[in-house]
């Protein structure tokens, strides 16, 4: 628990959901242990970009996956990540204003409520969810 802890999960939950699935069923129904997780979390590019990467760092895992034939959608996962540390931090620094956020990234707001939506940072989302 402690290492799924101190993992960043940028974004949303989905990373951390998908990397549980895939150890799950590394485990084959049996106890998800430390290797099944790291395992998991190593063919994982969305949750092994943290903010305390280089960002070039995480495209070069990605490419190396691609190259390994191991995902076919490399462009689309390293735009995914981008956005979302983008949308994620601008709505923090903005106190949650989407207005402004969406201003200063030089989109409309209603684009900016879209792509909080698209990657679980909308309120309303949030509370939906706790419902």
């Amino acid at each position: 628990m402690e290492f799924l802890q101190a993992q960043a999960w940028p974004g949303n939950v989905r990373e951390l959901e998908n990397v549980m699935r895939r150890s799950l069923l590394a485990a084959q129904d049996y106890t998800i242990n430390l290797d099944h997780v790291r395992a998991a979390l190593a063919k994982s590019p969305e949750a092994v970009a943290s903010p305390a990467r280089a960002f070039g760092d995480y495209i070069d895992e990605v490419l190396a996956a691609a190259r390994r034939d191991e995902l076919t959608d490399a462009h689309a996962r390293v735009i995914e990540t981008a956005e979302r540390e983008l949308f994620t931090r601008a709505i923090q620094q903005a106190q949650g204003n989407q207005a402004r956020a969406a201003r200063w990234l030089g989109i409309s707001r209603i684009t900016m409520r879209a792509k909080l939506i698209q990657f679980g940072l909308h309120p309303r989302q949030e509370q939906d969810q706790d419902s």
